[in-house]
């Protein structure tokens, strides 16, 4: 793509990049739009929840949320209190959706998986290693292979070349 152009990242429309603007025209209006609602509805009417300053506004509550979580100024005056996903007990902790004991029961979650994916794949290599070398105690060369074929011929069987044809 040509340096001097940009896809938005909301609508997908193709615009001339300007420093400082990561959104088309029209997207960056209608953000603006956006703050200046969310702001007055904080200031002016004092309203605190994300769903309800989104309910009021009629903007979408993720934009809300987004709009809060990157503005300093927003931040501190918006209580947010998002319950944890997983146990629903505690208060999830800022930027996920889970609490500070439950995020540490996933990393040692993910963690436990990862030691055993590990304790499987080395346990695989010394199976194949094992096998490696019994085939090597086997045969442990081609020559070796091959003389060892021509060994096992018997001796009851009749010597294949054909002596009384071309006798003289």
């Amino acid at each position: 793509m040509n340096p001097n152009l940009a896809r938005c990242p909301r609508c997908g429309k193709i615009f001339a990049a300007q420093a400082g603007k990561s959104l088309c025209a029209k997207c960056n209006t209608e953000f603006l739009d956006y703050g200046d609602r969310v702001l007055d509805a904080i200031e002016k009417h004092g309203l605190r929840q994300p769903d309800e300053i989104a309910e009021f506004t009629g903007v979408p509550l993720d934009t809300v949320i987004d709009l809060v979580e990157n503005s300093t100024l927003l931040s501190h005056e918006i209580e947010q209190e998002r319950v944890c996903a997983a146990c629903k007990e505690r208060l999830a902790q800022k930027h996920s959706e889970y609490c500070f004991h439950c995020r540490l029961m996933l990393n040692k979650a993910f963690g436990d998986a990862v030691k055993l994916m590990g304790e499987i794949r080395e346990r695989e290599l010394r199976l194949k290693k094992k096998k490696k070398e019994d085939a090597s105690v086997l045969l442990p060369s081609v020559d070796d292979a091959v003389k060892h074929k021509r060994t096992r011929r018997s001796l009851h069987r009749p010597d294949p070349t054909p002596k009384s044809r071309y006798s003289p």
